[in-house]
């Protein structure tokens, strides 16, 4: 699963489900992905759930900068800054 790679618990803005490697973010799918394969797991067992909503940031204007915080959208009590991909695009 590529969820939550990234989110709130961050004080850095990175991509929740960074596809590549990169320096934005400690975690993505292609290392993922190289970890199961270096211990022997076939192609073909491999699947990959890529996630359908969006995490944001506030106080950042781009990846690797710092946030002050995440955005006031909620889908889900508790979970600030998260916004499912029907809920996309937000005004604004």
């Amino acid at each position: 699963m590529t969820y939550d790679y990234a989110g709130s618990w961050d004080n850095n803005v990175a991509h929740q489900a960074n596809p590549r490697k990169s320096k934005f973010g400690a975690y993505s799918v292609e290392d993922a992905a190289d970890f199961y394969l270096s211990r022997g797991v076939p192609t073909n067992k491999l699947l990959v759930g890529y996630v359908a909503y969006s995490r944001g940031w506030q106080g950042s204007s781009a990846l690797g900068q710092k946030a002050t915080g995440t955005t006031p959208d909620t889908q889900f009590a508790g979970a600030q800054g998260i916004c499912a991909y029907h809920m996309l695009p937000r005004p604004g």
